[in-house]
């Protein structure tokens, strides 16, 4: 199947999960939102140090690991703390902060 065939679904997914966000979603929405975007972008920082070793256009991906890195890292912040202008909800109190602590600990000797 053509990759621009099968990329048709992820398309329409993401118009459904992230449309909500531009027309003022509810900040639970907004916040699952974001912790999904997440896992998105540690697989694209993944792919671009990959690309990277790879010796493959590696100003370009440097710079695109530049941008994830940072976003990530906003949204770490956000998830963590809440972001009111964002619309994103502190994490709860308990296993939820125990758990995004460790992403953060882990997070601040990677990076």
């Amino acid at each position: 199947m053509p990759m621009a065939k099968r990329a048709w679904p992820m398309l329409r997914l993401l118009v459904v999960v992230f449309a909500p966000c531009a027309w003022g979603a509810s900040p639970w929405a907004t916040t699952i939102i974001t912790a999904a975007e997440q896992r998105i972008l540690s697989q694209k920082m993944t792919k671009d140090l990959v690309l990277i070793a790879q010796d493959l256009d590696v100003e370009k991906h440097q710079e695109d690991l530049r941008k994830d890195v940072a976003h990530f890292s906003r949204n770490l912040e956000d998830l963590t703390h809440g972001n009111n202008g964002r619309g994103v909800l502190p994490a709860p109190d308990g296993t939820v902060q125990v758990d995004l602590q460790k992403v953060k600990d882990v997070w601040a000797v990677s990076w």
